[in-house]
């Protein structure tokens, strides 16, 4: 997918972040076009947001974070994260439940998940309906609307259809507009009606089918804590198989746990590959996850005092693989560290990418933003 430039960088006078910090200043602005930048995890959902979420949320988006992706990390959490995406035109969801928060009731927690994608459906749900959609459209213009009357549809917002009945109709078109009233144009029939039995139906904007959950995550091995090994591996097995029953890629969460999540991940293929959230700095996993065909997304980690390999982590991340993350509320980068975090700090881990691999900080904002899209089959534009 051929993402145009406007997608990432964007006319504004109106914002420009500066912090007073022994932290290298970062400039936000292209000239006279300001970088735009995705998060690609971050939890908003969280209750650290819950005094200011409604305000916190749009000044994101204005600081230049025009998208980013609110991931699940247990059944409640998923579902906060979907309620979210359905408020905010520029958030999308994941689901999933991650090991730290099995329970002994786990397996029906996972099933759980799996009946939340049945009901709310997927990014990829979409894609078929549109299409379906454009389809339908097209046999309805075909079937005997005439060419004046098509001319009148593609041009007005909203038309009822007796009005263009008056026009130079056909009796089959009366047939038609007897059994539904179309509205809207072509292009917005497209995205926003609802196929019913091979018909077009009226639907209000509330009631149109927009999922927006792009991956099942996050998910994978956590061996910090005591929760149950055994537990976790089988939680995670299942959740690949309902990730590649939706067509869906995965957000994996891995610590102390590098040889036993690729493991799982060589006998268990992810049709749709994913993302290694938060990756530590392990070269083993970095290696084989880019050679099983998955991103590797690094979050404000990369700029602490004490990451003594970062550089050389950076490194091994070819550009065309590389996602960042804030992981929002938690791991507040430099200069900011030890704050609660929000993705508009992600400019800080890409300026550390940039000087590391020594590059612009633009090539690094348009190509994470790039390869979030295409992982998670997100289109903006």
């Amino acid at each position: 997918m051929t993402i145009p430039q406007t997608c990432f960088f964007r006319d504004s006078y109106k914002r420009l972040t500066s912090r007073s910090t022994n932290f290298k200043d970062v400039s936000f602005y292209y000239g006279r076009i300001e970088m735009e930048f995705l998060d690609s995890h971050c939890h908003l959902d969280d209750e650290k947001f819950d005094i200011d979420r409604e305000k916190v949320i749009p000044e994101i988006y204005n600081a230049g974070i025009t998208t980013f992706v609110n991931c699940g990390y247990s059944l409640h959490g998923s579902l906060r994260a979907i309620e979210l995406s359905k408020k905010y035109d520029y958030i999308y969801a994941t689901v999933g439940i991650s090991p730290n928060d099995l329970s002994t009731n786990w397996s029906k927690d996972v099933e759980n998940i799996d009946e939340i994608l049945k009901k709310e459906g997927t990014i990829q749900d979409n894609k078929i309906f549109q299409k379906e959609g454009a389809i339908q459209v097209e046999k309805v213009l075909q079937k005997g609307i005439t060419k004046q009357n098509k001319k009148i549809l593609q041009k007005d917002q909203v038309i009822q259809i007796d009005e263009v009945l008056k026009k130079e109709t056909l009796k089959q078109n009366k047939e038609v507009a007897q059994k539904k009233i179309i509205t809207q144009d072509k292009e917005l029939l497209q995205g926003k009606e609802i196929i019913d039995n091979g018909e077009i139906s009226q639907a209000k904007e509330n009631e149109v089918r927009k999922a927006k959950i792009v991956a099942v995550g996050e998910i994978g091995l956590d061996y910090h804590y005591d929760t149950d090994k055994e537990w976790q591996k089988q939680a995670f097995i299942k959740q690949i198989e309902i990730a590649n029953k939706y067509n869906l890629p995965i957000t994996i969460h891995t610590r102390d746990a590098v040889m036993d999540t690729l493991e799982i991940l060589k006998q268990n293929p992810v049709n749709k590959k994913g993302i290694f959230h938060c990756c530590p700095f392990n070269r083993e996993l970095i290696k084989e996850g880019l050679k099983l065909g998955f991103y590797i997304s690094v979050a404000g980690p990369i700029t602490f005092k004490n990451s003594k390999n970062a550089e050389e982590i950076a490194n091994l991340i070819p550009l065309d693989r590389l996602l960042i993350e804030t992981d929002s509320p938690y791991l507040a980068p430099e200069p900011v560290r030890g704050t609660r975090n929000d993705p508009r700090n992600v400019k800080y881990t890409a300026q550390k990418i940039a000087d590391f691999k020594n590059i612009s900080i633009e090539e690094i904002a348009k190509a994470t933003y790039q390869n979030a899209l295409k992982i998670y089959n997100i289109q903006v534009c």
